[in-house]
């Protein structure tokens, strides 16, 4: 994590700072004490001042804007209550998340389009196609970046990090 910590100093030192340990308590308190070690490993030592694009439009969230995406934001507020906590997102609104129900907390980008109406998933494929909000639609219907944050972070040093039109994804992959 030292390496990815680095990395997002060089984009902009002054965008980042040491994270407050009142907000780490309460990071770790909205990330219902299983966000992953290197998540806060990050965040203690590069916590961003205001919102920061890191690479390929994502664009890395401060500890308040955190706050606000999931408990205001959509899609952030709608999907936060089944475990997803977003802390980034695409230059077009899509969450970036960490999903906290999983033990090794893979990293989903979730459509701001699709998952913006918290009773159902909705979307046209030759017929308009309404499905339960749920967990496991919201999984579904989501794309997996990473399998955990330590793997997303490498893929961003990497430059390997691929960013998804999640709806265009969705629909051309859907099957009933």
């Amino acid at each position: 994590m030292n390496k990815f910590i680095e990395y997002l100093k060089e984009i902009n030192s002054s965008m980042f700072e040491k994270g407050d340990e009142k907000e780490i308590q309460q990071l770790e308190e909205l990330g219902k004490k299983k966000l992953p070690k290197e998540f806060i490993m990050v965040y203690q030592e590069a916590m961003p001042i205001d919102n920061v694009e890191i690479y390929n439009d994502i664009v890395l969230y401060s500890f308040n804007r955190i706050k606000e995406e999931n408990l205001d934001a959509v899609p952030g507020a709608n999907i936060y209550p089944y475990g997803l906590l977003t802390f980034a997102s695409t230059l077009d609104g899509d969450a970036i998340c960490i999903d906290l129900n999983d033990k090794s907390s893979p990293i989903y980008q979730c459509s701001h389009s699709l998952l913006s109406d918290e009773e159902e998933i909705s979307f046209y494929k030759n017929k308009m196609i309404s499905k339960e909000f749920s967990y496991d639609n919201i999984i579904k219907f989501s794309i997996r970046l990473a399998n955990n944050y330590r793997e997303f972070v490498e893929e961003i040093m990497m430059a390997s990090l691929e960013i998804y039109d999640v709806v265009g994804n969705v629909i051309e992959n859907y099957k009933e």
